[in-house]
This record gives structure tokens, C-alpha cells and sequence, in this order.
């Protein structure tokens, strides 16, 4: 269905959270289709490469007239938006030209099948000697590493030690990263990951992920949550409603925009906006959320809400957590991991790996002496 809206807005009988004039609507240049198994519906997004294109006034999107000033879609840098898509909608179709897409966004489409459902297990998300490459850089190597059930575990280490990698890589992120190459096993409740026919939209809808950055797209606040639910099939017109309000009361949100869901997420604070990322993360219902430094670029009072809300959310999904300092890790985690320049040196119970650490770097770390 290239062109029509996924959230109507036409009267006589206007959708809830349709798109307003300073929200554009997606464009048809760029297509994604949801994996088979997901309902055959076709959703159109334009995924510009910057954020800042969509404030420039007189700009075009492709072919949608971007609004001025701070307006919806307007932040500070540039971001590649493909990942945040992909990690909504799985992958772009093969069979349509997409201008609006870099060359390294388009995948290989391997044939698909719907992944079983969740089995009870102690760990959900597992590594058994996984290493990983991007062309020939090693970023990852031998790696070993399982979430247990309903946890919160944190990952620590200095800059470009593999952090942000490791979590790409369980939601299959990295399929979109040039030359990227995984060894070793990644298995999902007992399931290989990167085995044959296993659907990488189907993994990113059961395993979310939040970026460092906001990111939310330009569109109302309840069409952000609403989007990747509705594209998804994971709730139907009469359903949506409830699933926005039930989002973003778990993500501590509701109050703060229940008479506001037209609005755009630019009238947000930064720690408002990141929330609305956890609240549409949640509203696909994701089995395990990963979290890449969520609080990095936020006040100390937004930090401190989003780590009381990643210690209420694991009562119902197991998280894994890049954290951006020891303290944090500390406060919010239940297992504690570090790496060093790609090598997972240790991994543990919270309170023994900070208070009685088996390797000798995990206590030069811990203790501050480099990282």
C-alpha cells in the first residue's frame, strides 16, 4: 500500500494519533515489508540520515516538505535512522528501488520462518565463543555470555572495547553494519539466532533495543508508540489505544502526555523523549529490551528516572544494560560484566564482581586505576 498513511487522519471519523501538519507523513521512496511471519502489511517511512534535515525550512524529505524552526523530528547531530527503523520493522524489500537508504542498508534476504515461542529458561540471551568482525577489525573475540531470566545485566568497559557491538548483535543489528561478520553461537531461548531461515525482524521484535540518542520519529507522541505496534500486526485499531496508554505508563510516561499525544515529541525534554523510546520499545512486547548507555546524554534527575524504571521493568522482561558508569551499574544491576578491547574479562554476581573480583584488571578497573 506505497503511499497511504498508517494512521488516518481524513474526517469524517479522524484516527487518534494521526499526523499533523508539523508531523510529516512517511513518504513512499523508501519501503519496508514485514517478515512473513507478521501480517502482510506493507509500511512506507522516509529514514533520512540526518535529524537535522527534517528542521531545515524549505527542505525535502524524500518529497515531503520538512517544517522549520524546533519543530517535530529537530535534534542536535545526526543519526542514522535505519536502526531505529530496523529494529521496528526488520528489513527493507529487495523488489524496491530506495534512494533514501545507504548502499549498506540493504541486507541479504535470507528465507524466512516464524521463530517459536518463548520457552521458559534460566538464560534468555546467550554467546558461546562469539566473536565478530567488521571487515578486518576484530571487535569482539571469543566471547561467552548468557542473561539470566527477568535480570538486569550490565555491561561496562572503556570506549571501543565492543559494548554497543555485543548488543547489536543479539538483536541482529549488525546485519546492517558493512562487513560485519559473526562466529561462534548466539542462541534466544534455545533457538541459533543466525541459523538458516531464522527472520531478523521477527528477533528485533522480541528483542528490542534503545540507542543512546532520543530518537523519536517525526511524528505525534502517540504515533510513536502506536507505529511499530500497528506495522506489526502486535495490536489491531480497536486495541491501540489501550496498548499506547499501557506503553507509556510502564515506560512513567502517561501522566506527563496523556493530554498531549497530538503534540509533537519535540515538546519533550530529553529525558521525556528517551522514555517515549522505552515506551515504543515496550509497546511491541519485546521478551528482552537492550538498553546502549540509555541515560548518557541526560540531567542527573532524568537519569535517575530511567534507572528506577530499568529496575521496575525487569519484574517483566530481562534486560541487558551498556551502563555509562560503575556507580550506575552498581545501583541498577543484578549481573555485571566488563570488556576490554574486545575480550570479556569477567562476569558475575553485582555485588562479588565490585567487592571481590577474579581478575586482577577487573579490580584495576573497578578501583579506578585506568577506564
Amino acid at each position: 500500500m506505497p503511499g497511504k498513511r498508517l494512521v488516518p487522519t481524513a474526517t469524517p471519523a479522524p484516527k487518534r494519533y494521526g499526523a499533523t501538519p508539523s508531523q510529516p507523513a512517511p513518504c513512499a521512496s523508501t519501503q519496508a515489508a514485514i517478515p512473513p511471519a507478521m501480517p502482510p502489511t506493507v509500511a512506507t517511512i522516509c529514514i533520512p540520515t540526518s535529524c537535522e534535515a527534517l528542521g531545515r525550512p524549505g527542505t525535502r524529505v524524500g518529497g515531503v516538505a520538512a517544517v522549520g524552526g524546533t519543530g517535530a523530528g529537530t535534534c542536535a547531530g545526526s543519526f542514522d535512522w535505519s536502526l531505529t527503523i530496523a529494529s521496528l520493522i526488520g528489513r527493507p524489500r529487495a523488489d524496491v528501488h530506495t534512494p533514501c537508504l545507504r548502499p549498506r542498508l540493504a541486507p541479504t534476504i535470507m528465507p524466512s520462518q516464524p521463530m517459536p515461542e518463548p520457552k521458559p529458561t534460566s538464560a534468555v540471551l546467550e554467546a558461546r565463543h562469539m566473536t565478530v568482525h567488521y571487515g578486518p577489525k576484530l571487535a569482539l573475540r571469543d566471547v561467552s555470555i548468557y542473561t539470566p531470566e527477568k535480570t538486569v545485566t550490565a555491561v561496562m568497559g572503556p570506549v571501543s572495547s565492543g559494548k554497543t557491538t555485543l548488543l547489536r548483535t543479539f538483536n541482529r543489528l549488525i546485519d546492517l553494519a558493512p562487513g560485519a561478520r559473526v562466529s561462534g553461537s548466539v542462541v534466544y531461548r534455545g533457538r541459533e539466532l543466525y541459523g538458516p531461515g531464522v527472520d531478523a525482524g521477527e528477533v528485533r521484535r522480541r528483542i528490542g533495543m534503545v540507542f543512546r540518542t532520543p530518537t523519536p520519529f517525526p511524528r505525534s507522541i502517540g504515533a510513536n508508540v502506536a507505529w511499530g505496534a500497528q506495522v506489526n500486526g502486535v495490536a489491531g485499531p480497536a486495541d491501540i489505544d489501550g496498548l499506547v496508554e499501557r506503553s507509556l505508563t510502564r515506560a512513567g510516561l502517561w501522566r506527563d502526555v496523556k493530554d498531549r499525544l497530538n503534540d509533537s515529541p519535540g515538546v519533550l525534554t530529553l529525558g521525556q523523549q528517551q522514555r517515549l523510546c522505552i515506551a515504543r520499545a515496550l509497546a511491541m512486547q519485546p521478551d528482552v529490551l537492550l538498553l546502549d548507555e540509555p541515560c548518557a546524554e541526560l540531567d542527573p534527575a532524568s537519569s535517575a528516572r530511567i534507572e528506577d524504571l530499568i529496575v521496575e521493568l525487569k519484574e517483566t522482561c530481562t534486560i541487558l544494560v551498556v551502563a555509562e558508569t560503575m556507580q550506575q551499574a552498581a545501583r541498577i544491576s543484578d549481573v555485571a560484566a566488563l570488556l576490554l578491547e574486545g575480550e570479556l574479562v569477567e562476569v558475575g554476581e553485582t555485588k562479588t564482581f565490585f567487592t571481590r573480583p577474579r581478575d586482577k584488571r577487573t579490580e584495576e578497573y573497578v578501583t579506578g586505576r585506568f577506564g
